[in-house]
């Protein structure tokens, strides 16, 4: 078992699209071409079986109800080939362990499940998130937990949510805000991002202002990651006539 790395890369930027009209809050999924839909996840024709995420092998994550140990679940994944495997996630230090549940989130496309346990004897329904890998390996994220189901990519980049409008993105060891990630949001408030595909792209919902009554408004999002711009060609000869009047330089220096 060991912790994710600490963080060494910049983290990304993205622009804010706020989607029209209404989603699933728990089916808003995103194409790997960035563009957003509402998933309808097939019946996995497993009893005691809840799936809640399905990568392209099939393989489903989520939760087996009831277990004895587990009041309100535990982790595990349905396929047609394996049936129903049981996840194993490292749970919380209680004074009464029977009395916690784990949870599988999400599967991602190597196979790798993302999930973790709760305990129930401190009123607490945050998941403290885990990846249980294809190889068995398990992988702590320290401090990292989600009120709401998680999900993540290959690359482990993680989007969750807590309590009350706490939309977060997690990767190299560092757990940041969603709307830190935007430059722009307005009015938006980001409450559950639902997916993030392997090219980054992240969906969700929240809520844009208020309506007659002062109710929020909800609304899908989708964040695309900001594009950086490539160096044009007169930039490119600029730095290569730079590079090599440097070179010359030191020559001259050396002689």
């Amino acid at each position: 078992m060991a912790p994710m790395a600490s963080a060494t890369l910049a983290l990304p930027r993205y622009s804010l699209t706020i989607l029209p009209g209404d989603f699933a809050v728990d089916e808003l999924r995103v194409t790997e071409g960035g563009t957003p839909y509402v998933a309808q996840l097939p019946f996995a024709g497993a009893p005691n079986f809840y799936g809640w995420a399905v990568n392209s092998s099939g393989v489903y994550a989520g939760a087996c109800l009831p277990l004895s140990h587990m009041p309100a679940g535990g982790a595990c994944t349905y396929s047609a080939a394996a049936g129903v495997q049981t996840v194993d996630f490292d749970h919380p230090p209680s004074t009464l362990q029977q009395w916690y549940s784990t949870y599988a989130y999400d599967v991602n496309e190597r196979g790798d499940i993302l999930g973790g346990a709760t305990d129930w004897n401190q009123g607490n329904t945050n998941l403290n998130l885990q990846i249980r890998t294809a190889e068995g390996d398990l992988i702590l994220l320290p401090g990292i937990s989600s009120y709401r189901r998680a999900s993540f990519n290959d690359a482990h980049q993680i989007v969750g949510a807590g309590i009350v409008a706490d939309a977060f993105y997690y990767a190299d060891g560092v757990r940041t805000p969603l709307s830190d990630l935007v430059a722009n949001s307005g009015s938006f408030r980001f409450w559950t991002p639902t997916d993030i595909n392997e090219a980054g792209y992240i969906v969700g919902i929240g809520t844009d202002g208020t309506d007659d009554l002062g109710r929020p408004i909800r609304r899908g999002f989708l964040l695309s990651p900001a594009l950086v711009p490539e160096p044009s060609p007169g930039a490119l000869a600029a730095a290569a006539a730079v590079f090599m009047g440097l070179r010359m330089h030191a020559r001259r220096r050396r002689r």
